[in-house]
């Protein structure tokens, strides 16, 4: 979502090509596939995985988002809470909710006030320029 919301406030001839006017039924399409195919257990596990390494990385690596929104040491207890509570407090995981989004720019997202969704924009803003 939060690629997709920096990507709409871009002209489209600027944007990257998955993310033209163009692709946007496809991309429709793909968030009702995606929906269909969410296994949350399997999300959980990954994600932690994530927050695990990410929080084995150096100073100079650090992901600005992991550490604000896990911390800066590992805990998998910790981060199964914290994973748990963006899980129940999100609607990212209801499909209406997930196609209102894909229209909506990056501000509109930040409204929700949604803990999966800051975390998504946080990490997003964190990236290094050169792999937005």
């Amino acid at each position: 979502m939060a690629r997709l919301a920096a990507e709409r406030a871009k002209p489209d001839l600027e944007r990257r090509p998955e993310y033209m006017e163009r692709e946007h039924v496809r991309i429709k399409d793909r968030l009702e596939r995606e929906q269909k195919n969410l296994f949350l257990p399997a999300e959980r596990q990954l994600l932690l995985a994530f927050v695990r390494r990410a929080q084995a990385l150096g100073a100079e690596e650090r992901i600005a988002a992991v550490d604000k929104h896990f911390g800066k040491t590992f805990s998998e207890k910790d981060a199964l809470a914290k994973i748990d509570a963006m899980y129940a407090g999100t609607k990212v995981l209801t499909l209406d909710e997930r196609m209102k989004m894909a229209t909506e720019s990056v501000g509109q997202l930040e409204a929700r006030k949604d803990p999966l969704l800051a975390f998504g924009l946080d990490r997003r803003r964190s990236r290094p320029r050169w792999t937005r």
